[in-house]
């Protein structure tokens, strides 16, 4: 059989993977309906295809999937496994699954939190997500800042835990 011009990556085996673990027991004729109920039908078939890796899943289905299957788009596009494990990424590499998750739940950027100053911090938010009522309050603003230093000193105690399991 020949290679494929494109395979899958990382991420496009993480949505297959989590499509699979997600969907359960559930029938793929089950989601299959739901699917088209929403708006954005994919035969059995093609769910099943998915799940091989036999075929792509592009953002609109994405977003239906992740809406059948009740879960943030993240929980299909991000690795499900165990606290400490670096899992590849798709154009990054390994990274560390929780630096990972709390780059794509907007948290903290992918590398070089320590260094972010609170001028970059804001620029960033900016432009990752659209204004909303109260997005630039000084309230929300310290909270999301006292969110950021939460996250990483917890980051910075796994890190610690890890490396006394590994002495």
């Amino acid at each position: 059989m020949a290679e494929k011009k494109n395979p899958l990556g990382p991420t496009g085996e993480y949505v297959r993977e989590n499509v699979a673990r997600l969907r359960g027991r559930m029938q793929y004729k089950e989601l299959s309906e739901q699917l088209g109920e929403l708006g954005r039908p994919i035969p059995p078939l093609g769910l099943r295809r998915i799940e091989a890796g036999e075929r792509r899943v592009d953002a609109d289905d994405l977003m239906a999937l992740a809406v059948a299957l009740g879960v943030p788009p993240n929980s299909l596009l991000l690795p499900h496994v165990d606290p400490g494990e670096a899992p590849p990424a798709t154009a990054v590499g390994e990274v560390d699954f929780q630096e990972l998750w709390h780059w794509a739940d907007g948290i903290m950027p992918l590398h070089g939190a320590d260094t972010e100053t609170a001028g970059q911090r804001a620029e960033r938010r900016a432009r990752s997500r659209p204004a909303f009522p109260g997005a630039g309050s000084p309230e929300l603003r310290e909270l999301l800042d006292r969110m950021e230093t939460l996250s990483h000193e917890v980051q910075s105690v796994a890190e610690r835990v890890r490396d006394v399991g590994d002495d």
